[in-house]
């Protein structure tokens, strides 16, 4: 921390934020499901539907089945 006399009674110090940690970034909600395509095991934030759409793809079909 580096300290200036400007003036007699007025000192200036630089705080060093280099090693200050940035705080997490908190969700509200998780989906956590099959996904035709996407990161794996990468938790990803998406913000709306058609960015999920975009990211992961529309359904999946398993059998007789479809997810989505």
């Amino acid at each position: 921390m580096a300290e200036t006399l400007i003036s007699p009674g007025v000192l200036a110090r630089e705080n060093d934020q280099s090693f200050i940690q940035q705080n997490p970034v908190e969700f509200g909600a998780a989906i956590i499901g099959p996904a035709v395509k996407g990161p794996v095991e990468i938790p990803t934030l998406v913000t709306s539907f058609s960015e999920y759409q975009a990211i992961f793809g529309t359904t999946v079909e398993s059998a007789s089945r479809e997810y989505g």
